[in-house]
């Protein structure tokens, strides 16, 4: 695929100049006609700041976006070739000139594009580097330089990361310094494989574990730094064919991470959701071995599912954290024994009943039954005890072009049938296979739909791909 043709903003200021200014046409109009004829050519225009002014809250004027963005770029950089030392004056003007950059950052992508090209970067890098013993001034520049990567990410290099590094390690106890840096480093290792890899050469775990440690009841903390490790382990930057998420993982339980994130539950206000739901999901992601399955229910992982599924039902976002750690550590096969045994599956049967509608629950939730049945007839005829068919059935009616919803029950549907053929009839009971057929008319969900139609007894046809007539294998 060819790249999309870029322009600079000077040149789209130009157009837009020359349109005012040879063919008469009013500011609106003139914008309005550049961004046409670019992108009749083919221009990407997601780099390029197409709105013209910005209101300055403080002194009632407009000007133009570009404008305020490189004085408020100059102004920083004036401030970095004066002394250290910043006087009353100089730290005002500091933190009026990040709040405006701020306001222009968390709009549109093109504005953090167009100060990156004017030196962005190298400024705020430097003030950070400056100014680290001054915690105040160091939260802003931190908030404000969190703004400016959002979406760029290549801009990272290698004095970026260790600084951040280095403030996570020095000023681990400074919660108003750790939280910006700690979403520094998340929002830098979004889609970028090599940021990832080089936050954890320069220690990045044990500073985020370390930091858990030390404000296990502090909720806002624990937040991003959950969020942070999870950033850590994604396969999601389409320009590498493999990365390190699996080993990231597993660096990170060895380091002592599943003991600090039941350190976490053991202080915390359960009453918080979205605390609770934060370390569910971090736990569940770290779920990549067997024993690691084992070692998350060893630390009470189990007890803690039970009380906050009952507690917090309501809450569809924590369900859906919770059912997908369950999920994850039933890969596990005596793990999934326990799941059972402590009465998970009515639970999650409720969860789903509950959020019918909501479709990260049901496809959750779905995929949790799949896997807790795998391989285990006792387990499947305990969950279609539970009344499984009806959730399953009532799942697919609900959601029938959603596929990973269809997937995820067409596989539950298989899992619970496979090897107990005597539920197979329940299934048939309830007006499964009308919905399974229509599952296969849904993009990638052909193939398990059919499996499932097998697998309960139902006429289906088979495609062989493959006879061995033309080019049989020749056994020599």
């Amino acid at each position: 695929m060819a790249a999309p043709k870029r322009i600079t903003q000077e040149t789209f200021d130009d157009a837009v100049k020359e349109n005012i200014e040879e063919f008469e046409m009013s500011p609106e109009e003139a914008v309005e006609d550049a961004i046409q004829q670019f992108k009749s050519q083919g221009v990407d225009l997601s780099n390029i700041i197409t709105s013209q002014t910005s209101t300055d809250d403080q002194k009632g004027q407009s000007k133009p976006v570009t404008e305020k963005i490189q004085e408020a770029l100059q102004i920083l950089k004036e401030i970095c070739s004066a002394a250290t030392f910043l006087t009353d004056d100089d730290k005002q003007d500091l933190l009026e000139t990040l709040h405006i950059l701020r306001k222009e950052f968390e709009g549109p992508f093109s504005c953090r594009s167009f100060a990156a090209v004017k030196g962005g970067y190298g400024v705020l890098l430097e003030l950070i580097g400056i100014h680290r013993e001054n915690h105040n001034v160091l939260n802003h520049l931190l908030v404000t330089f969190n703004s400016f990567i959002n979406g760029q990410p290549d801009l990272l290099d290698t004095d970026g990361i260790k600084l951040l590094c280095s403030i996570l390690s020095k000023d681990c106890d400074n919660s108003d310094v750790v939280i910006p840096a700690i979403q520094c480093v998340r929002t830098s290792c979004v889609k970028h494989e090599e940021n990832r890899q080089s936050y954890v050469k320069e220690g990045v775990i044990p500073n985020l574990l370390q930091i858990l440690k030390i404000h296990k009841e502090k909720a806002t903390v624990v937040k991003v730094a959950c969020s942070a490790l999870r950033g850590l382990i994604v396969d999601d930057d389409i320009r590498v064919p493999f990365g390190k998420a699996h080993d990231h993982a597993k660096a990170i339980v060895e380091e002592g991470a599943l003991e600090a994130l039941f350190g976490v539950l053991d202080v915390s206000d359960h009453s918080d959701q979205s605390l609770v739901g934060e370390v569910m999901a971090t736990l569940g992601r770290l779920a990549v071995r067997n024993e690691f399955c084992q070692k998350i229910v060893d630390l009470g992982g189990l007890k803690y599912v039970s009380s906050a599924m009952a507690e917090h039902m309501s809450n569809q976002v924590m369900m859906k954290q919770i059912i997908s750690m369950t999920k994850a550590i039933a890969g596990n096969d005596d793990v999934k024994i326990a799941i059972v045994a402590v009465g998970g599956v009515p639970l999650i049967l409720q969860a789903i009943r509950t959020h019918i509608r909501v479709t990260q629950v049901c496809d959750a939730g779905c995929s949790a039954l799949a896997t807790i049945s795998l391989r285990n007839p006792s387990n499947a005829n305990i969950i279609m005890g539970s009344g499984a068919a009806e959730v399953i059935v009532q799942v697919m009616s609900v959601h029938p072009q959603e596929v990973g919803v269809q997937k995820s029950a067409c596989m539950a549907i298989r899992n619970l049938v496979s090897r107990a053929r005597e539920h197979c009839q329940a299934f048939i009971e309830v007006g499964v296979e009308a919905l399974i057929r229509n599952a296969m008319n849904i993009a990638d969900c052909n193939d398990l739909a059919k499996a499932a139609l097998r697998d309960l007894g139902c006429k289906v046809e088979l495609k062989e791909l493959w006879k061995g007539e033309k080019n049989p294998l020749e056994v020599s």
